[in-house]
């Protein structure tokens, strides 16, 4: 019983390192990492942008 004791306190031990290490890396990570800047236009400027290069447009509509 002893031995199985030690091998479970082991094994969390090992979980919690690796948790916590990869905490770390991922807050690493995310603090290197940028954000696109958005570019609001509106749709009028949107239709005249689509005429030279079509692309997919996202329009986000808020409604109270």
């Amino acid at each position: 019983m002893e031995w199985s004791l030690w091998a479970s306190v082991h094994k969390t031990t090992y979980i919690m390192r690796f948790l916590l290490l990869s905490l770390l890396l991922v807050a690493t990570l995310s603090t290197h990492l940028k954000a696109q800047e958005v570019e609001w236009i509106t749709l009028n400027e949107a239709e005249e942008r689509m005429k030279k290069e079509p692309r997919k447009v996202l329009v986000d509509v808020y409604t109270s």
